[in-house]
């Protein structure tokens, strides 16, 4: 195994993690997260939509430990990681732009929506798309 091929499983596996843990916990305090989503100025349905984020992530995750056992599934698990992560950029940064307090949600738990919300968001982007480089 090359160094490349190890460093971007290893990225893969941490990603793994991180998102496990954010769709575990936006499950344990889903009151807090549907409450955290309803701060986002979206209709109802669009908000109702959004509460399936968990399953996203856990699914995401899953896809990613099985590309570090499965070299074919590695590339595609990587790219829906770092659309994933790098839409929460996007989401993050049109909150920040409108003047209205929104709550993140992230791991479940709710705070405003900050640039270091964003910046964790955009970090965690940056390793799925070097992840996927690799």
């Amino acid at each position: 195994m090359s160094i490349d091929v190890a460093v971007g499983d290893a990225l893969a596996g941490a990603l793994a993690v991180v998102l496990t843990a954010a769709g575990y916990l936006k499950l344990r305090y889903r009151r807090a997260f549907v409450a955290s989503v309803s701060t986002w100025g979206l209709s109802k349905r669009t908000s109702r939509v959004l509460t399936g984020l968990p399953f996203i992530e856990l699914g995401t995750a899953a896809f990613l430990v099985s590309g570090i056992f499965e070299a074919r599934v590695a590339g595609p698990g990587r790219l829906f990681a770092s659309v994933l992560f790098l839409s929460f950029v996007v989401v993050q940064l049109a909150l920040l732009r409108a003047a209205t307090p929104a709550k993140c949600g992230c791991f479940g738990r709710p705070r405003d929506v900050s640039w270091p919300t964003t910046v964790r968001a955009a970090a965690f982007g940056l390793l799925a798309v070097l992840a996927l480089a690799l």
